[in-house]
């Protein structure tokens, strides 16, 4: 969707074509160079137990659902998915000691439920109707640039999880501080002194 947005909106489609073509044909010469990349683009969509970091996900998304299943108003609570898993929800398949389900929405139905998840979607539908209303509307750089992080930001989130420690949180904070600063360009903030 992203892609057919700016493909739409740019009076000089050939150029946008052309870029389009270079980064393809740059991301397959990257991954010719590393045979770590490509066995890893082999095996990303396998749910086979030889290939641990994917079964190990799957182990841990299944446990945050069957979390969400049992307390789906309020969570487990915040901050409880650790405690939770170790005590209750771990697979006996699963051969990591996990602080987080790896995928943000199932993070925050685990901990938070309805009532948490909600609000979170709520903000990203708003996020992402504005900055492609504003898009469409301006052809403005920022709203493009905004967009960018929005769903570089969401397609993170589907494979880790942003709010936790472990090094994480500077992403959160940084998409954060970048929407905050999207807000003020915008006029969405407005300082009335």
């Amino acid at each position: 969707m992203f892609f057919i947005i700016i493909f739409l909106s740019i009076n000089k489609k050939i150029y946008l074509l052309l870029i389009f073509s270079l980064l393809i044909i740059t991301s397959y010469n990257i991954f010719q160079i590393s045979p770590n990349s490509i066995n890893r683009l082999q095996t990303i969509s396998s749910t086979n137990s030889n290939v641990q970091p994917n079964y190990e996900r799957i182990l841990m998304w299944q446990s945050a659902l069957n979390m969400f299943i049992e307390h789906p108003i309020t969570g487990v609570g915040i901050g409880n998915y650790h405690k939770e898993y170790v005590s209750h929800y771990r697979s006996p398949l699963s051969k990591e000691d996990t602080w987080h389900p790896h995928n943000v929405l199932l993070s925050m139905l685990a901990q938070s439920g309805l009532i948490g998840t909600i609000g979170y979607l709520l903000l990203f539908i708003y996020l992402y109707y504005k900055s492609i209303s504003n898009y469409i509307k301006d052809k403005n750089c920022i709203d493009l640039v905004y967009l960018s992080s929005l769903l570089a930001f969401s397609i993170n989130g589907l494979t880790d999880c942003n709010f936790v420690g472990h090094n994480l949180k500077e992403l959160t904070y940084m998409f954060y501080f970048i929407t905050g600063m999207y807000l003020v360009c915008k006029k969405y903030i407005i300082n009335k002194n």
